[in-house]
């Protein structure tokens, strides 16, 4: 029976046209612009006295009338991943540009210490199924999702990095394909916390080997590295990785040049001065190490082996977890002087992990920055309380 319309007024009944079929794919995501991550094609319409007439009751994005209730139901049903569930992030992509002069910058350059890396949100490809609304307008009015806010509009909570093992550089300073790289491993190697989309490192984990945790690894010297990153939304989805991008280090920069961000060496000769006697009151294990040029101070951490995983600890690189600060020593005042200090401890019979690490205030582009040396550790065993 085809459809109809009743006059309220009249009563008299009009013949009305059968709708033409409308296309309901949802439309895929683009950061980069202000398409909304929502998915539906009528999130915007156009009101009735719009000065265009042909945009009056039309979407802002398909120019076709309002989906209905059922057609908004029936088009979820086949959505992948299923409606409302969690987006996956998009694979991000290496940062490119033109640069100055027309020299191109690419997603990661090298120093003898570190490793700087940029790269942008990946365009499109947050599948149907993505809820989360757009972001309003940055303050001067631009109505764009890039960089880091569309990561926050899509819910990103992190960035997994992945670094493969170094290879000898090219004598001609080259930098060879990523088929001539050691690849980056399954597991990362470090994890960045929030939507930024640029990093500085200057070390990074080696795969933990069971049961031995993850071991903290400087960047090394005229080396290649191939790295790869990948965004992980809010509730713990990772998404696809990036490309393999290859990196190039280059010679150490001289250590003596406090202007630049070189991190200080790790304290040398950490020794076990005496042990702790658990039947006193407040017992402590005592140790030396000897100073390090340039180092403003360092920092004692203590881990009870065995009380929990040792993973990666995303907000403290170059720590694990499980290590808790137990204080802070100066650079000594007399050169070379050795450096003593004493830790708490309160369990017995147990194996304790302690670590030191030197650190100092460098300067990036005009701001202050903390660097740290890889930890010297050593390892002992509380004696058992009778």
């Amino acid at each position: 029976m085809p459809a109809s319309k009743t006059d309220t007024k009249t009563g008299n009944k009009t013949a009305v046209a059968a709708p033409a079929a409308r296309d309901l794919t949802t439309l895929k995501t683009n950061l980069l612009d202000n398409t909304d991550l929502t998915a539906e094609r009528d999130d915007f319409v156009y009101p009735d006295d719009d000065p265009d007439p042909a945009k009056r009751g039309k979407s802002s994005r398909t120019g076709e009338p309002p989906a209905t209730a059922e057609e908004r139901i029936a088009d979820r049903a086949d959505w992948v991943p299923a409606y409302g569930s969690a987006p996956v992030p998009p694979a991000p992509r290496w940062f490119q540009s033109q640069g100055v002069g027309s020299r191109p910058v690419t997603g990661g350059r090298g120093s003898g210490h570190e490793i700087s890396l940029a790269w942008t949100s990946g365009v499109g490809a947050i599948p149907k199924g993505s809820k989360t609304p757009p972001l309003t307008p940055v303050p001067n009015g631009d109505p764009v999702n890039a960089g880091a806010r569309g990561l926050d509009s899509i819910g990103i909570g992190e960035h997994r990095l992945y670094v493969g093992a170094p290879a000898p550089a090219p004598p001609d300073g080259t930098t060879p394909p990523a088929g001539d790289v050691p690849p980056p491993p399954a597991t990362p190697t470090m994890v960045l916390t929030g939507a930024g989309t640029t990093v500085h490192f200057d070390g990074y984990f080696l795969p933990a080997v069971d049961p031995a945790p993850p071991v903290w690894t400087p960047i090394a010297a005229n080396k290649v590295y191939a790295v790869q990153v990948a965004a992980v939304s809010a509730d713990g989805v990772e998404g696809a990785r990036s490309e393999v991008l290859v990196v190039n280090t280059h010679a150490r920069v001289d250590p003596d040049e406090l202007d630049d961000v070189v991190p200080p060496l790790a304290p040398p000769d950490f020794q076990l001065l005496r042990m702790p006697d658990m039947a006193a009151p407040s017992p402590k294990v005592k140790v030396s190490w000897r100073p390090v040029p340039n180092a403003a101070g360092y920092e004692v951490y203590l881990r009870v082996v065995g009380t929990g995983a040792a993973g990666m600890d995303p907000t403290r690189p170059g720590l694990l977890t499980g290590d808790v600060l137990a204080g802070t020593a100066p650079q000594p005042a007399v050169p070379g002087a050795v450096v003593e200090f004493e830790i708490p401890v309160s369990r017995p019979n147990a194996q304790h992990t302690l670590k030191v690490r030197s650190k100092r205030v460098a300067v990036r582009e005009g701001e202050d920055e903390t660097k740290f040396s890889p930890c010297t550790e050593l390892t002992v065993r509380t004696a058992a309380v009778a």
